[in-house]
């Protein structure tokens, strides 16, 4: 296994593009003027003619242990015996559990053991999504990746499939082979604090009430002065959900929008009807601290060669709550990790992954996610 990578920023390669017609898959993470950048695409499939080329918008992007904006991180990987199928299809106007059921027939069952799941980050419901893709794929599968970004303006996201690039679309990567390894891991680092709430009032991922109350008005209530930042600053105050009815399940939630005229609020995934809410904020060091116990959890089952491809899918709003201590939470994974692997990612609206191994995957807010994919004697 051979990972290449290269950044493109201020009109300009990092270094020049070397054709490499053994690379088989390539991931682009970055913002979304370079989905409409034709000449940035096609330089990178004339570099990698064999390649399937994949990947999404983004909030940010991540190289190394680096935080890139107004970029496109482009990483060529090149397998020694994994195999790979790709499925890409559009969630618009279409029941989402259908979508997945076709995704997963595209892929063939007999030694699917990884796929990497991309989607549209805003004109969806990520917990639908994932529910989905997990009934419909092999048991023993294991589902990471995450939701499309768009910064701090909440609009518009895309998926990108080798020349397309387009809103409303799901990929879904599928990974085959005996000697492939994947380890996983998924952390936060948030602190609850006030009131448990009940949710009393809600549909799929919108929010209308809670404790009978407008959702809406009590979330202002608790920003202050940054209610009137809404729906970016309740980055900084993320939802716990404890859903009694599952296991008393905790997830974290993340609002995308807000309904100033239903006093509501839609978030990137489920808000069961029954379920405790509390809202969450910041700790520095433990959001930190967070990312390098996912890494820990990632590479604790799997003993990782030199040659390791490490996907990197952190929230948005971990981003916007830590600001200039970003990269430390990069820096912490690569301590933890080593130098001597390639690191990829970027910052998401949802980040997809079991909580722990064995567990089904499922979306999660404000997380740091790691995945590590290798190959044995690679």
């Amino acid at each position: 296994m051979k990972n290449t990578q290269y950044i493109y920023q201020a009109d300009q390669w990092d270094k020049p593009l070397q054709l490499d017609i053994e690379v088989r898959l390539v991931l682009l993470f970055g913002c979304k003027t370079f989905s409409q950048n034709n000449h940035c695409i096609e330089q990178v499939r004339a570099a990698f003619p064999n390649a399937e080329i994949i990947g999404c918008t983004s909030s940010g992007d991540i190289a190394g242990n680096c935080l890139y904006d107004e970029s496109l991180i482009v990483t060529a990987i090149e397998f020694s015996t994994t195999k790979i199928r790709i499925a890409w299809r559009s969630v618009i106007g279409d029941d989402i559990t259908n979508v997945c059921n076709e995704l997963a027939a595209e892929l063939p069952k007999d030694e699917l053991k990884y796929a990497l799941v991309l989607s549209d980050g805003h004109s969806i419901n990520g917990s639908e999504l994932v529910s989905a893709l997990v009934a419909a794929l092999p048991e023993q599968t294991i589902l990471t990746g995450g939701l499309a970004g768009d910064g701090m303006r909440f609009k518009e996201t895309t998926v990108w499939y080798n020349d397309k690039s387009e809103q409303g679309r799901v990929l879904v990567c599928g990974l085959y082979g005996e000697d492939l390894v994947i380890g996983h891991g998924t952390k936060g680092g948030w602190d609850p604090f006030g009131p448990v709430r009940t949710v009393t009032k809600s549909k799929a991922n919108c929010l209308y009430q809670l404790d009978g109350k407008p959702a809406l008005t009590l979330y202002k209530d608790y920003l202050g002065v940054y209610a009137e930042q809404l729906p970016a600053s309740a980055m900084r105050f993320p939802l716990l959900l404890t859903d009694e009815k599952n296991n008393s399940t905790e997830v974290i939630r993340t609002i995308l929008e807000i309904n100033e005229a239903e006093e509501s609020m839609m978030f990137a995934g489920d808000i069961p009807e029954g379920a405790k809410a509390q809202l969450m904020r910041a700790n520095f060091d433990r959001l930190i601290d967070g990312a390098e116990m996912a890494a820990m959890q990632a590479s604790a089952e799997i003993n990782a060669s030199q040659h390791s491809l490490v996907l990197l899918i952190s929230c948005l709003g971990r981003r916007v709550v830590l600001n200039q201590r970003t990269e430390e939470e990069l820096e912490a994974v690569v301590e933890e990790l080593g130098t001597e692997h390639c690191y990829c990612g970027f910052y998401s609206y949802g980040e997809i992954a079991p909580l722990t191994y064995g567990e089904k995957s499922t979306l999660h807010n404000q997380t740091m996610t790691i995945t590590i994919i290798a190959e044995r004697n690679a």
